[in-house]
């Protein structure tokens, strides 16, 4: 808490505390790695390059680093790059593609973009049923529909976030 990172050493300590949550958030996002002489190392993506410097985007800001304190630097491609680079080659409709970047998204934590990925394999096939559970759908009728509208569909109303019928009042 903020009484407690004052009490262990006041606005210092809340600064430091604040860029590490920063680092670890952004951290997922990145890839590259720059190792440093004295054991340090930066994690992020490499915007800049050269023979004197490098610069790193570690998702709260920019660092630049001397090549004179750089020991290796390993560059690799991050979840949300290879997500991108592997949806780029998949065509529209191909519904077998897109559930496997879906499956490939979702093992790997990507939420969104699997929600985007199962949404491709639907546009395709539309009753497709793990697409469509993926997407929270149910079934009502032997259609696909929200979870929301099964409910209103069935006579419930949403009351204090809780869904119940008119009776149960």
């Amino acid at each position: 808490t903020f009484a407690t990172c004052v009490a262990q050493g006041g606005r210092e300590a809340v600064v430091k505390r604040g860029v590490v949550v920063v680092a670890l958030l952004a951290a997922p996002l990145f890839a590259d790695d720059v190792y440093l002489r004295g054991g340090g190392q930066i994690t992020g993506a490499i915007v800049g390059q050269t023979a004197d410097s490098v610069t790193v985007d570690v998702g709260g800001g920019t660092l630049t680093v001397r090549m004179a304190s750089v020991v290796r630097i390993e560059k690799s491609m991050s979840p949300l790059q290879e997500y991108r680079a592997r949806a780029a080659v998949i065509a529209e409709g191909d519904a077998e593609a897109w559930r496997e970047l879906a499956r490939w998204a979702t093992s790997g934590a990507l939420g969104t973009l699997a929600s985007d990925a199962w949404s491709k394999v639907v546009a395709a096939v539309p009753d497709d049923p793990e697409a469509n559970q993926a997407l929270g759908r149910v079934q009502l009728d032997g259609r696909w529909v929200t979870e929301e509208e099964s409910y209103r569909a069935r006579g419930f109303v949403e009351f204090e976030g809780e869904w119940m019928t008119p009776s149960a009042w």
